[in-house]
């Protein structure tokens, strides 16, 4: 007569392993592939940012005519550019390509992976359909893996909601109005946003008249002093602006505050229109113009506060590729790739970030920068750091933005930040000898 079979919880352990074990490895076998279904387009970085920026410039999303829709419109090729570009950023290898057909668009992503036995590559297609004049998601496959539009639909939006694209996306999905897909192009008709640094909530919600108008008056109260001279450094602004935050967050929202600092700040320095962001204009007198110097360069001052002001209301990756953007462009036109600008950039959006990331480091922000006068409490230095390099001298000594030389000097640029004392957590909990 068999023994009967007894399950210890040992082995009901052991097979629950094995039975996922075994799931995870059908899964693999199926998801990858031995052979990319696209190449690598080797086509310069810079191509890609020049296309986001041509696709963004469709619909005057940059200078923000006051009208209450526009229309972006992308040709195949710009997407092409602007996916392999985001593609690489983020993954720092593979190929994308976009295709559009009448009605429909579809993505197909090939990533490299480490040399395995199963298979070196995801080969990864996504669907978009337009419907009722509105994009769908639809089908997903992966490998040999079919997964139907509703569950594509979900892990999609799981996916953006953990990237550096979460409050553009959902900013994106709220004011779309149509979508129509030809063959060789797309035209996405959007509610129009009447400032020009995008926010993940209204201006009137977010900062209010009242708001505005109160650091506006603290600003002509600090540039009216008799004694303060035409060129100023920033901090003879924000120090004062940052004490004012700070005896107002005792009873108020140091957040709130120091978003309402940094617009008024923005509008003072970069000349942005603030009376076309909001209902009603503010009600308080033009402050007296200095010229603003950060590390004794104005320009330096324009890019810190524009990417601060950015980051706090919630477009830092935007700000990053504007940047980047200006900066290829200068190599190739204007005046030169500038690592110094780039710097402005990255310490501006670490600066905007804190001011508003919780109470506690709006806070913090109040306290630092308020009781000192230097910039290198929010500033690294930027000696040593390479400027006006035309596209040639550019391409010889980094060979493009995706290099292990540029993005070891960006590691740098990004360590100086960091020791700032504003940045660095532990120096934050000391006392700053000022």
């Amino acid at each position: 007569m068999p023994r009967s079979l007894i399950l210890t919880p040992m082995h009901v352990v052991f097979s629950c392993l094995a039975m996922f074990a075994l799931a995870v490895l059908a899964l693999a076998i199926l998801s990858l592939d031995h052979q990319p279904l696209i190449q690598v387009d080797r086509q310069p970085p810079e191509s890609g940012i020049a296309s986001l920026k041509q696709i963004l410039d469709s619909s005057d999303l940059i200078n923000t005519p006051t009208k209450p829709e526009r229309t972006l419109i992308a040709t195949e090729k710009e997407l092409n550019a602007v996916a392999n570009y985001l593609l690489r950023r983020t993954l720092g290898d593979g190929a994308a390509h976009v295709a559009l057909r009448y009605g429909t668009a579809r993505l197909t992503v090939s990533i490299p992976l480490p040399l395995n036995p199963i298979g070196s590559f995801a080969n990864i297609r996504l669907w978009l359909h337009e419907e009722n004049g509105l994009p769908i998601i639809g089908r997903l496959t992966i490998g040999r893996l079919t997964i139907e539009p509703e569950y594509a639909a979900w892990m999609l939006n799981m996916i953006i909601k953990h990237s550096p694209f979460t409050q553009s996306y959902g900013l994106a999905g709220k004011r779309i109005k149509s979508l129509r897909i030809t063959p060789g192009s797309i035209f996405l008709t959007y509610s129009g946003n009447h400032h020009p640094i995008p926010d993940h909530r209204t201006i009137a919600d977010a900062t209010n008249n009242e708001l505005l108008s109160i650091y506006q008056k603290k600003l002509v109260e600090i540039t009216r002093q008799p004694d303060l001279k035409q060129r100023i450094s920033l901090s003879a602004l924000l120090q004062p602006l940052a004490q004012f935050a700070r005896s107002r967050s005792n009873q108020g929202h140091p957040i709130d505050e120091n978003r309402a600092l940094l617009l008024i700040l923005n509008e003072y320095i970069n000349g942005t229109a603030l009376g076309r962001l909001l209902p009603s204009p503010i009600d308080a007198p033009a402050p007296a113009r200095h010229t603003v110097l950060l590390n004794g360069r104005s320009d330096l001052a324009q890019h810190f506060i524009a990417s601060a002001t950015m980051a706090a209301t919630g477009h830092d990756t935007l700000a990053n590729l504007i940047g980047l953007y200006k900066e290829t462009s200068d190599a190739n036109n204007g005046s030169g790739f500038s690592f110094t600008d780039l710097t402005a950039n990255q310490a501006g959006l670490r600066f905007g970030k804190m001011a508003v990331n919780s109470t506690a480091d709006a806070r913090k922000l109040q306290d630092v920068v308020g009781q000192s006068p230097h910039e290198s409490v929010y500033m690294p230095d930027i000696r040593s750091l390479p400027e006006n390099l035309n596209s040639t001298e550019f391409e010889r000594r980094f060979g493009g933005t995706n290099t292990p030389a540029y993005q070891q000097l960006m590691q740098e640029i990004q360590h100086r930040i960091a020791a700032c004392p504003l940045y660095n957590r532990r120096m934050n909990e000391q006392s700053i000898d000022r």
